[in-house]
C-alpha cells in the first residue's frame, strides 16, 4: 500500500490530469504539441546529460545490464515476429513492427520520471542508459526493415539512421553527459543550477504531456493482435528480462530490478509515428499505446511492490 501511495499514485494521478485536461478541452491540440517540444528540446535533454554527466563512467557502461537489455529485446523481438507470422499471417513488414512494438518501451516521457519517483536522481541512470542502449537498436531495426521492403526505400535509409543520431536531442544530450564523464569535466556551478532547474522540471512535465497526449490515440485496432502486442510488452519482455538480469548476468539487486521494471514500460508513442510515416500498422500502434499505458498502471505497480519499491 506505501508503494501504491507514495510512488505509482502519484505518477499516474499527473498523467491523468493530463488526460483530463486534453478530453475535456481545457488544452488542445496547439497546448499538446507545445507541450511535447518543450519537454522533448528543453526539459529532457539537460535532465539526460546532468545525471549521465556526474555518474561514474564505469556505471553508465554496465555491461552486464547493457547485455540483459540487449539479449532481452532481441529473444522478444524474435517470438514477437514468429508470433506475428504463424497466428497472425502477417507480412514481414507488420511482423516486424510486431517485434518492434514488443520491446519500444517509453523510456523518456514515462522511464526517467517513473525512477525519479521512485529511486531519486541518484537512481535514474538506468532509465537514461536504456535510451540509449534499447530503445535506438530497436528503433535502427525497424527502419533497416522498413525502408528495404518499401519500393525506393534503400536511398532514404541513411538519412533515416543520420536523422536518430543526429537530430535526437536526447542521444546528443546523453552522448555529450558520457563525454563530460569519461573526461572527468566539471560543470561550471551557474551552468550546474540552470540545468538543475530545468531538469526539475522535466519529470512531471514529461508525465503530464503523456497523459494529454493518450487523448489523440485510438483504441479501435485488431483486438487480438492489441492484446497479444500488450501482453508482449507488458509481461513476456520483463519475464525474458528477469531471467536474464538474475540467471545469466547476474546483475546487482538495484541493476536487476532496473531493468525488469524498464522493459516493462508501456509502448513508446514513436511507434505511432513511425507507423504513419511507413503505413504500416497505424490502427494497432495506436491502441497498443492507450491500452499498454493503461495497463501499465497495474503491472508496474505490482513489480515495485515485488522489489520493495517504497
Amino acid at each position: 500500500m506505501e508503494t501504491i501511495i507514495n510512488v505509482t499514485l502519484p505518477i499516474f494521478a499527473i498523467m491523468a490530469l493530463g488526460y483530463g485536461c486534453g478530453y475535456w478541452g481545457i488544452l488542445g491540440q496547439e497546448a499538446t504539441a507545445g507541450l511535447n517540444k518543450f519537454v522533448y528540446l528543453v526539459a529532457l535533454p539537460p535532465a539526460m546529460f546532468t545525471f549521465t554527466a556526474r555518474a561514474q563512467i564505469d556505471e553508465i557502461f554496465n555491461w552486464g545490464f547493457v547485455g540483459t537489455l540487449l539479449l532481452g529485446s532481441g529473444l522478444t523481438i524474435v517470438l514477437a515476429v514468429l508470433a506475428a507470422v504463424i497466428f497472425f499471417k502477417c507480412d514481414l513488414s507488420r511482423s516486424a513492427f510486431h517485434g518492434f512494438m514488443s520491446v519500444f518501451a517509453n523510456y523518456g516521457y514515462m522511464g526517467i520520471p517513473v525512477f525519479l519517483a521512485a529511486f531519486g536522481p541518484e537512481g535514474v541512470l538506468p532509465a537514461i542508459v536504456s535510451s540509449f542502449v534499447a530503445a535506438i537498436p530497436a528503433m535502427l531495426f525497424i527502419m533497416i526493415v522498413l525502408e528495404v521492403k518499401r519500393p525506393g526505400g534503400n536511398s532514404s535509409l541513411a538519412a533515416g539512421i543520420w536523422r536518430i543520431f543526429l537530430h535526437n536531442p536526447l542521444f546528443l544530450a546523453t552522448l555529450a553527459g558520457i563525454l563530460f564523464s569519461l573526461f572527468e569535466l566539471p560543470i561550471p556551478k551557474s551552468v550546474g543550477a540552470l540545468l538543475d532547474m530545468l531538469t526539475a522540471a522535466a519529470a512531471p512535465t514529461a508525465l503530464f504531456a503523456l497523459g494529454l497526449s493518450l487523448v489523440a490515440y485510438s483504441i479501435l485496432g485488431d483486438i487480438y493482435e492489441v492484446a497479444w502486442m500488450t501482453f508482449l510488452k507488458l509481461i513476456v519482455h520483463p519475464v525474458i528480462t528477469f531471467f536474464l538480469a538474475s540467471e545469466v548476468f547476474h546483475l546487482s539487486p538495484f541493476w536487476a530490478a532496473s531493468a525488469v521494471l524498464l522493459t516493462a514500460m508501456p509502448v513508446g508513442s514513436t511507434a505511432y509515428l513511425i507507423a504513419q510515416q511507413y503505413g504500416v500498422a497505424e490502427r494497432v500502434s495506436s491502441a497498443s499505446i492507450a491500452i499498454s499505458t493503461a495497463a501499465s498502471v497495474i503491472t508496474l505497480t505490482a513489480l515495485m511492490i515485488y522489489y520493495g519499491v517504497s
